[in-house]
């Protein structure tokens, strides 16, 4: 029933999404970095039963074998990444069947100004191609962080397209077998709802405690069990 789910979510969206095919989209992820690293991540040793850390910049940014004190937890974020790169890039990751996979991605998307219905889109064909090329791997879908606008210029409404973005992420997980939603967002916001500034000097990026934080959540939620 889950998987008839995922496939009625994938027309429904493909159907909506014609309405906005005169909108240029801003879809393009072949950049210098994001080639530097998809050409180091496809010659670096291969690693049996290994957990997967994917997403942009705020998972490139994490020493996750450090963090989780875990040998098996690989980085293959990219800074800058979208929606987009994340499963052109998919099926090398998911080459040696990964044990595990923990997805962080869409800030990027939504700050090129990149529709939700096409960002969720996305995800669903993450799932949909993870579970074809790698049956057994589960997959955890990580909520999109807070941001604070008073270090920089985001569009007024990010904030109301990152809930809408985790609850669909929040939706599939349950309704999609083999899928788990890990909610960050709440764990990050201050008093105001933005991102705390105890953990970014920037306003999206993490500092060293919202790492700290961060793998704290994923140990006390046995995740990586």
């Amino acid at each position: 029933m889950k998987n008839y789910f995922l496939s009625l979510l994938l027309v429904g969206l493909s159907i909506e999404l014609c309405a906005q095919s005169t909108t240029k989209i801003d879809s393009n992820y072949l950049r210098p970095y994001y080639e530097q690293r998809v050409s180091l991540f496809k010659v670096l040793p291969k690693v049996k039963n290994a957990i997967i850390f994917i997403g942009n910049s705020i998972t490139d940014g994490g020493e996750w074998q450090e963090l989780l004190r875990c040998k098996k937890c690989l980085n293959r974020g990219s800074s800058g990444d979208i929606s987009f790169g994340v499963n052109a890039r998919l099926e090398d990751v998911l080459q040696d069947k990964p044990k595990k996979i923990f997805l962080l991605i869409g800030i990027n998307d939504l700050s090129r100004g990149v529709p939700n219905e096409l960002i969720i889109q996305n995800y669903t064909a993450f799932i949909s191609r993870t579970k074809q090329l790698s049956p057994k791997t589960q997959i955890y879908l990580q909520s999109i962080l807070p941001v604070n606008a008073t270090f920089r210029k985001f569009t007024e409404n990010i904030e109301e397209n990152i809930k809408i973005l985790n609850q669909a992420m929040d939706n599939l997980a349950h309704n999609v077998d083999g899928v788990t939603f890990i909610d960050l967002h709440s764990k990050f916001i201050d008093a105001e709802g933005k991102l705390d500034k105890k953990y970014t000097n920037d306003g999206l990026h993490l500092l060293g405690e919202g790492y700290m934080l961060w793998a704290k959540i994923i140990k006390q939620g046995r995740y990586l069990n």
